[in-house]
């Protein structure tokens, strides 16, 4: 065998092997999580905003960066003084923490938090332990049950309502943070960053009472 027919064969082998490399190293890329090339400082940007846009209780604000602009109406209108009372007590709580920089996902790019706020669902639980044991001793001192029961005999609205706001008031006072981690997607779409709402977001945004 001549060297000239040798090189070649040695060609073609190192062709097939080449071949062989280069799919075995795509094969390998496809079960690897993405890599950023860059860090995208626009979508970092856009999650600092967020946070502080629900910092601020401005929902509307916080919508205009989400993907879909969702209706943050029920969450951030709640109803009567009660509501409002423990609406800014969640506002007043709310805290959040960077645990990491931008990573990759299948679908743009997430960042990890951690926030605290208080949590709804216990607050209301003793809310409402706090009311029952209120209204129970308001009844017992009454000298006079016109002041507790109407002419249908039904608890007086307005003393149902300074009941409800002394108890939302004094479990305000001894409600804890709870702390929670938090995972922003973002995804990029006619050529800008946007938040994707997804359900662990909502239920921190409604302090667990949404999602």
């Amino acid at each position: 065998m001549n060297g000239s027919k040798i090189a070649s064969r040695l060609l073609g082998l190192l062709a097939v092997l080449t071949a062989l490399v280069t799919a075995a190293l795509c094969v390998s890329a496809l079960r690897q999580p993405p890599v950023l090339v860059s860090r995208p400082r626009e979508a970092e940007v856009l999650a600092s905003q967020l946070m502080e846009y629900i910092s601020e209780g401005d929902f509307d604000a916080a919508s205009s960066v989400m993907l879909g602009k969702p209706s943050l109406g029920p969450i951030r209108d709640p109803e009567g003084t009660v509501g409002k009372l423990l609406w800014n007590g969640f506002l007043d709580s709310f805290t959040y923490e960077y645990t990491g920089s931008c990573y990759a996902t299948d679908s743009g790019v997430a960042m990890d938090m951690q926030v605290s706020c208080i949590d709804f669902p216990s607050v209301i639980e003793d809310l409402g332990k706090r009311a029952g044991e209120l209204l129970h001793n308001r009844v017992r001192r009454a000298e006079d049950m016109d002041e507790i029961y109407d002419e249908h005999h039904a608890y007086r609205q307005e003393l149902v309502q300074e009941i409800l706001t002394q108890a939302a008031k004094q479990a305000l006072t001894d409600a804890q943070p709870v702390s929670r981690p938090l995972t922003l997607y973002m995804t990029f779409d006619e050529g800008q960053w946007w938040v994707v709402p997804d359900a662990q977001l909502l239920s921190v945004l409604s302090g667990g009472t949404v999602g």
